[in-house]
């Protein structure tokens, strides 16, 4: 649980430095993705495939082909020098500097995958969000190309991912061998799978500076159609208890 309130607290430091002081430093990472710099070496997948898909809806929304090249470039960058033959591309990192780096959830060197085949590799939510921005650019372009991929990514990473018996899923798929899947249960709870369960979260914000700080909550509503956000006033040390539906969770931003 120690480690678990740790991640909560990296995620939510995470989101104030996404949407607060270093929102200049995300748009620089943009040119750089349109550019087509190698970039991606020792990023953690996860967090910046969802960027890469608000560029995708920024574009949807604003028509500027800036955001539209971000996304093309980025996926070139990706699916020609990250991805493993199924489809999905994440792995350890080349320098490892947490525990998790070592052997999962980062893209390694470009065009290096024989060296990071572990049993962590592929994991199920990067295969998820690529098929996102996969099918979004089919839908822009109608190019063959994003259509094998799509296609190969949903054949030999996402079906490969659930048990036909439980429909329960592998967080990572491991491509290195000896190596076998490992199925989550009812009772397990990540980001891959969610839970049939309700939870009660208890977050701790021991991670904070000193003063009071504005904490954004975005979680379940009363069912699962509708959600809630109200602004709460936390500082250091306190402690908030978060309800969660079964198969729900929450975002939380400070400011």
């Amino acid at each position: 649980m120690k480690n678990k309130i740790k991640y909560i607290g990296l995620f939510l430091f995470v989101c104030q430095t996404i949407f607060g002081q270093s929102f200049l430093d995300t748009a620089k990472q943009s040119i750089a993705f349109l550019n087509k710099d190698v970039i991606l070496s020792g990023l953690h997948s996860n967090t910046h495939l969802p960027l890469i898909i608000g560029f995708a809806k920024r574009y949807e929304n604003t028509g500027d082909s800036y955001y539209r090249d971000v996304v093309s470039h980025f996926w070139d960058m990706l699916e020609h020098h990250h991805c493993y033959a199924n489809g999905s591309s994440s792995g350890p990192r080349p320098i490892a500097t947490t525990p998790t780096a070592q052997t999962s959830e980062h893209w390694g060197k470009p065009d290096c995958l024989s060296t990071t085949l572990t049993d962590k590799t592929s994991e199920s939510c990067v295969s998820h969000n690529t098929q996102k921005i996969t099918s979004t650019l089919f839908r822009w372009t109608a190019q063959p190309e994003y259509a094998d991929v799509y296609m190969n990514t949903l054949y030999n990473s996402v079906f490969a991912l659930q048990n036909p018996e439980t429909g329960w899923n592998v967080y990572s798929l491991p491509l290195g061998s000896p190596n076998k899947k490992g199925f989550a249960s009812p009772s397990e709870f990540f980001c891959c799978n969610g839970t049939d369960v309700a939870l009660t979260l208890m977050v701790k914000f021991d991670f904070l500076g000193k003063g009071n700080h504005s904490f954004q909550l975005i979680k379940d509503g009363k069912d699962d159609k509708s959600f809630s956000s109200e602004i709460i006033k936390v500082k250091k040390g306190d402690t908030l208890k978060i309800e969660c539906l079964p198969r729900g969770g929450f975002v939380g931003v400070i400011r």
